[in-house]
């Protein structure tokens, strides 16, 4: 099946997508942030307080309600705003190619939904494939976000699925990137020991969001003949008989597997989402990461 051509979400989704903003922790509340009130004052669109004019104040901030009232020349003073940072890691090693839909594409609609939803709330957006060999591709919107939005979609048409996913060591590079939320879209495969590398991210204050893309198949894949298991990434093989001994076998392993890596994350601080293709877009936004990162 050809990958779908990854263009702008339909107007429906698009209406969804800009009715969410990302919602800060608790601790940024209290500083700055986007779509949040700062305990700093200046230029925003939300009037914080009132002072008497004084002369060199910008005229632009007369209140002249209050003027034509009482007569008086009082400045209105607003919250002021500081965009927050938001890492988007894309996972395209050779795995994602699996599945049908392809994980990947799954991966990188989701990618380009989450990069719209940051960049219409004004957030300071960095998207990281990896492992393609392309660098973080930084994004704001000062050139506009309609021009912000079209540059994420044109990068996200051009990467291809390929190569070998080194885990940790992509993990501790994040941790050196200054971010408040980093979300991580990937299916965690090869299988490896991930909790030093979060435990790194939560010493930074980075809120990680994992969001762990796996397609039906490797849940269930079919046991009812002889198959030939295949590790896309490290080449590796594994001929599996044709039993149901073999089949539960294998669910109990991808089963421990997956909790393993959602316990790594948990103790961490992090939030663990396992995410299915089987699902839409608009599932996995609305049931998936409703209450765990959107505000509406």
């Amino acid at each position: 099946m050809a990958p779908p051509d990854l263009s702008w979400p339909d107007r429906k989704l698009l209406t969804l997508l800009r009715r969410l903003t990302i919602c800060p922790t608790a601790a940024e509340h209290s500083a700055q942030y986007i779509g949040h009130r700062s305990k700093r004052r200046g230029v925003s669109i939300a009037a914080a307080d009132a002072r008497a004019y004084v002369q060199g104040d910008d005229l632009r901030h007369l209140d002249w309600g209050q003027l034509a009232k009482f007569d008086q020349l009082v400045v209105r003073l607003f919250y002021a705003h500081h965009a927050m940072r938001v890492t988007i890691i894309l996972d395209c090693s050779a795995s994602m190619a699996l599945g049908s839909p392809r994980k990947f594409d799954f991966a990188r609609s989701l990618a380009a939904c989450l990069s719209i939803i940051a960049l219409h709330g004004r957030n300071e957006l960095k998207l990281l494939p990896a492992p393609s060999g392309r660098t973080a591709h930084c994004v704001t919107t000062s050139g506009g976000q309609d021009a912000a939005m079209a540059d994420i979609l044109s990068l996200l048409k051009t990467l291809p699925p390929g190569g070998v996913m080194d885990m940790q060591k992509l993990l501790h590079r994040a941790a050196r990137q200054k971010t408040d939320n980093l979300i991580l879209i990937s299916d965690c495969l090869p299988p490896q020991n991930l909790t030093k590398a979060f435990a790194a991210l939560a010493a930074r204050s980075q809120r990680l969001i994992v969001l762990h893309t796996l397609c039906p198949e490797e849940q269930s894949p079919p046991f009812k003949h002889p198959v030939l298991l295949r590790d896309p990434e490290l080449g590796r093989r594994q001929h599996i008989s044709a039993s149901e001994t073999a089949s539960m076998a294998y669910r109990a392993a991808f089963a421990r597997w997956r909790d393993e890596v959602s316990e790594s994350v948990k103790r961490c601080g992090g939030v663990y989402r396992y995410i299915s293709t089987s699902n839409s877009i608009e599932e996995v936004l609305a049931q998936h990461l409703a209450e765990v990162l959107f505000t509406q």
